[in-house]
């Protein structure tokens, strides 16, 4: 309690004036007040998200299925947290050696393929795989398709430019009304005397 997310986009990049100096609040930085827990978990909920939409969309368009009704797998929620804990790192990297745009679709998309493979294969493994690609033509293994990279370089763009760019600006700050701080300010002259 106490507590309140907060974007740091009013400070127009200036250190935080909550007290907190030694936090930056510069474009491309990383976003060091949000825990490593919840930005997992706000990863894993908008990937998760992401594929229901995705796939009551594509249900829709092939079925005219007006229920628009997505699925996904729980497993989905640890693959896309982590993943994009990995991608924000590589992002942060990459934006700091001012790569270029295009090459770093390309690593995204690329680092997309290597994530997708290796948690379908240890799900395969573990008999718990939720998605299978063997029906398309350019399908690894079951686990990855070819046909899906522009999707996957589409979406990590956006994710790049909006959910790793808008949580780079987040920082949680003490909320504090002028009356309680005035209230604090009392108690403590009180009790020093």
């Amino acid at each position: 309690m106490g507590q309140s997310c907060q974007s740091a986009s009013s400070t127009n990049g200036k250190k935080s004036t909550n007290g907190n100096n030694n936090v930056s609040l510069r474009p491309f930085s990383r976003p060091h007040n949000l825990s490593i827990w919840l930005r997992l978990y706000i990863y894993g909920l908008h990937g998760y998200f992401i594929e229901v939409s995705f796939t009551a969309v594509f249900d829709f368009v092939l079925n005219r299925d007006w229920k628009l009704a997505g699925c996904s797998s729980i497993w989905s929620l640890g693959i896309f947290g982590s993943y994009g804990l990995a991608m924000e790192k590589l992002s942060f990297y990459l934006r700091r050696k001012n790569v270029p745009i295009w090459i770093r679709g390309i690593m995204y998309v690329l680092m997309t393929y290597a994530w997708e493979f290796t948690s379908g294969t240890i799900l395969t493994y573990l008999n718990a795989c939720p998605w299978d690609y063997s029906e398309f033509s350019y399908n690894i293994g079951g686990v990855i398709t070819l046909e899906y990279a522009p999707l996957w370089l589409m979406g990590a763009l956006i994710s790049e430019r909006i959910l790793i760019g808008r949580l780079e600006q987040l920082h949680w700050a003490d909320i504090k009304s002028e009356e309680s701080t005035v209230k604090d300010e009392t108690t403590k002259k009180i009790k020093a005397k």
